[in-house]
This record gives structure tokens, sequence and C-alpha cells, in this order.
């Protein structure tokens, strides 16, 4: 009995130190994997500013992408780029700049790209995806969930987002995202209070898009946050 017993403690340390093996190479590929998104992100802010740079006009980061960063959650994989010109002509400059890296979604209509990037190993393979739009302001009519779009000022553009804590820009700068956000509808400060807010009267903005009341739903429960009292009765 005592030579089964000793048996089976053998088992356990030896299953015990293989577990920790295994987990200690899942942190180190985890961690590989976001150094390798941070290298690729910085290759692309850095594109995005020469691209700027050379149109003489100004890019920025909006929406989740400046959430996440704010909250601390790396890895983001996927950006949206506000542009205070033309969104689609810029992403074909900047798809030129990366000597055509990627594979390039136009939608002229809305004047917006989408930007796929895929690199990496079979170990370490990633996926960002890019989306450039000029700053617009959006109309829609009554029945319709296709807006009218014509051009705007970044806080214009900031309006039309669905919660406040999406409405937050940073400029892309020669050194990355400038540390300043444009936030003019307090959402750092609803980030901080983990409360979801629309920028607008919340009739409104959920009567442009009633999918908004989904999301409202999805962001409470995947971020633990509370819906403000006229956004929730809306």
């Amino acid at each position: 009995q005592n030579g089964l017993q000793s048996k089976e403690s053998r088992k356990t340390k030896i299953l015990t130190k293989y577990n920790k093996i295994e987990q200690n190479e899942i942190v180190k590929l985890l961690n590989c994997c976001i150094d390798f998104t941070n290298m690729l992100l910085n290759k692309i802010f850095k594109t995005v500013y020469q691209v700027a740079k050379k149109e003489k006009t100004d890019v920025y980061a909006v929406g989740g992408f400046v959430r996440d960063r704010l909250l601390g959650i790396e890895n983001s994989k996927d950006v949206d780029f506000v542009v205070i010109g033309s969104g689609l002509e810029f992403a074909k400059a900047f798809d030129k700049e990366m000597k055509e890296e990627g594979s390039l979604v136009e939608f002229a209509e809305f004047d917006t790209a989408r930007y796929i990037m895929e690199h990496g190993t079979r170990n370490t393979e990633q996926k960002i995806e890019l989306e450039f739009a000029g700053a617009r302001s959006e109309a829609y009519e009554k029945g319709s969930r296709k807006p009218k779009v014509k051009k705007t000022s970044l806080e214009e553009d900031l309006k039309r987002r669905d919660f406040t804590i999406n409405a937050m820009a940073q400029q892309v700068m020669a050194n990355g995202l400038s540390k300043k956000v444009i936030d003019p509808f307090s959402g750092e400060k609803d980030l901080k209070n983990k409360i979801l807010r629309t920028p607008l009267d919340p009739d409104t903005t959920f009567s442009e898009d009633p999918l908004r009341m989904l999301r409202a739903a999805r962001f409470a429960s995947q971020l633990g946050f509370m819906i403000e009292v006229n956004t929730y009765e809306a």
C-alpha cells in the first residue's frame, strides 16, 4: 500500500511539474504575441504619421482602441482612424507606403476603407484590421439604417459615436499616439466611474441605430459597467 501511495505521489509531482511547464510556455507564447502586435502597431502608427505629413492632414485613433488603452487592455487588434480629409484616399496612400503589405477593402460610398494585415509564424500569427474614415456626420432617413454621409470636423464625428467611452480620440504623432486625449463628452470620466452613457440624447442615438441598445447590454456585461439612467430608460 505504501508503495502504491508513493507511486501515486510521484505521478502527482510529475503532472504538477508538467502543468507548470505547460503554463509557462503558454505565458511565453502570449507575451510573444503581445510583443509582436505592439511592434506591428508601432510600425502602423509610424507609417500613418508619415503619410499624414505627406498629405498635410491630421489623423486620429478613435473609439475602442483608445478606450482599451485607457483601461490598460493590451493586444488590441482593431484600430479605427479618423482622417481630417478623405479616409479612402488616405488608405490608398497608406497601402502604397506599406508597399501593399496588407489587403485594402474600399467602401467608396462612405469614404472609408479597411486594411487587413496578417503577420507572424504559425505560432505567433497575428491579424490586425485597420479602418480609415474621413471625419463625417451621418443622417438617417426614417426606417433606414443606411446613413447619408457628409464631411465634418473631428468633434462632430465623435458626436455620432454610440457611447462616451467610445467618443475619444488621440492624434497620431511621430512617436506614436499623443498623450493628450480629445474627450469632448467626458468619456474618460465615465470610464473611471464605469458608466455607459450616450454622447447625445439617448433617444437620438438609439433611433439612428437600434442595435446600439444591444451594444449597451454587451458592454455592460463585458466591462462590468452600469448603464446611465437616461440611457437605460431610452
